[in-house]
């Protein structure tokens, strides 16, 4: 009888052993993911973000030219 509560015993030990070492390695890679996550996320967005505001520079500088080609030809018409 004492031998089968010596092997539960261990048994049990041996488990929940294993159940930490589980919990700690799972904690551990989530929290590297989650870091990588963050990188990652705020590399993409800065990424667009400079795109984006790459791209509405060129269109403003396209309406600048219209609008200043327009105010040109106003210039040279002249009203009387």
């Amino acid at each position: 009888m004492k031998k089968k509560l010596d092997h539960a015993v261990n048994y049990i030990s041996a488990i929940l052993m294993f159940i930490c070492a589980l919990a700690v390695s799972l904690s551990i890679f989530l929290i590297n993911i989650q870091s990588s996550i963050d990188t990652n996320s705020q590399n993409i967005m800065t990424d667009t973000v400079s795109r984006q505001s790459d791209h509405i520079l060129s269109i403003l500088q396209i309406h600048y030219g219209f609008l200043n080609s327009i105010a040109d030809k106003m210039g040279q018409s002249s009203v009387r």
